[in-house]
């Protein structure tokens, strides 16, 4: 029994490193089942298995096809290895690996999964044409809906490492944030982005709000992606902040809590100033938002939060 993408374990192989040979390919199964979201949930059902048909058929000679065929195989492969190589070192007798190095591997594949997860986005993105349902799907949707709807103008106010999956991955605390605290500020990003004829004076500070709104939007969603996600994944350069953090003292899982913290509190710190700025903006066409930047403070207190810790 094959698993979707490899028919053998050779071409499983092919695409990672650290698969024994003599493995069945439907050992793999239980694993690559918690792998397949990662692609599945951006390419969706009609471009899943119109690559897929394409990987199980006879004719190979479509050169696009190949090229998103393989990215598929790379981040596919790579995510099923990185849910089973705990397992798989825990259960080798032949030699024996510290936590700290089946972690090292372990991010390894997570990394090469999400390089292939941006090229598999950057790669439908330029080829539209080709790949005809991508504009159709959720992600493409969803994105595009978005006051800051690229990648590489979020990666310009705040370096997300060129990651367009990581910002794939935001776009729903995005929504949260243009909801809760952009939208009560503005009342309408259609209107404050629109120049007036004639108004040079307004159009100069609906231009200052606007940068000023796609700043704050991105500081915040950072804010809430530090404070809801995973470390692991969180951006190399957000995670290397950390980890360079903690070379100073002892690492343990409460220093990365609060070096991430800190780092966290350091982008808050910026994005309520360009609320601020928002505010003042709106003062100053006499269109003050509803939303006072108290409202902003961040609970320290809430369960919610990644970085409480209850009291003694």
């Amino acid at each position: 029994m094959a698993i979707s993408f490899f028919k053998t374990i050779d071409e499983f192989r092919l695409y990672v490193r650290g698969v024994d040979a003599s493995t069945k390919i439907e050992e793999l199964a239980p694993d690559f089942n918690s792998a397949k979201p990662f692609v599945f949930n951006i390419i969706e059902q009609t471009l899943w298995d119109d690559i897929l048909a394409y990987h199980t058929g006879t004719d190979r000679t479509n050169a696009k096809k190949n090229i998103l065929m393989e990215y598929i195989q790379i981040a596919l492969a790579n995510f099923t290895q990185k849910e089973r190589f705990p397992m798989q070192s825990a259960l080798d007798t032949t030699k024996d690996m510290y936590k700290y190095q089946v972690d090292a591997v372990m991010d390894k594949y997570r990394l090469n999964g999400y390089n292939a997860l941006n090229d598999i986005i950057n790669y439908l993105d330029a080829e539209q044409l080709t790949f005809t349902d991508w504009p159709s799907t959720q992600t493409y949707i969803e994105r595009a809906e978005l006051i800051v709807s690229d990648y590489k103008e979020f990666d310009r106010i705040y370096s997300i490492d060129g990651s367009s999956y990581f910002f794939v991955r935001t776009m729903f605390l995005q929504k949260e944030v243009i909801n809760d605290e952009i939208l009560t500020r503005i009342g309408s990003w259609t209107d404050i982005n629109t120049p007036v004829d004639g108004e040079t004076e307004k159009n100069a500070i609906k231009t200052e709000i606007v940068t000023a709104v796609k700043r704050a939007l991105v500081y915040y969603t950072m804010y809430l992606a530090i404070k809801r996600f995973d470390i692991l994944n969180l951006p190399e350069s957000i995670r290397k902040s950390v980890t360079n953090e903690q070379t100073k003292t002892i690492r343990t899982g409460y220093n990365e809590s609060a070096d991430a913290g800190s780092i966290a509190a350091e982008i808050f710190a910026k994005a309520r100033k360009y609320f601020n700025s928002i505010e003042n903006g709106m003062r100053k066409l006499n269109l003050v938002g509803s939303t006072d930047d108290t409202e902003l403070e961040p609970n320290q207190n809430d369960v919610d939060n990644k970085f409480y810790y209850p009291g003694i």
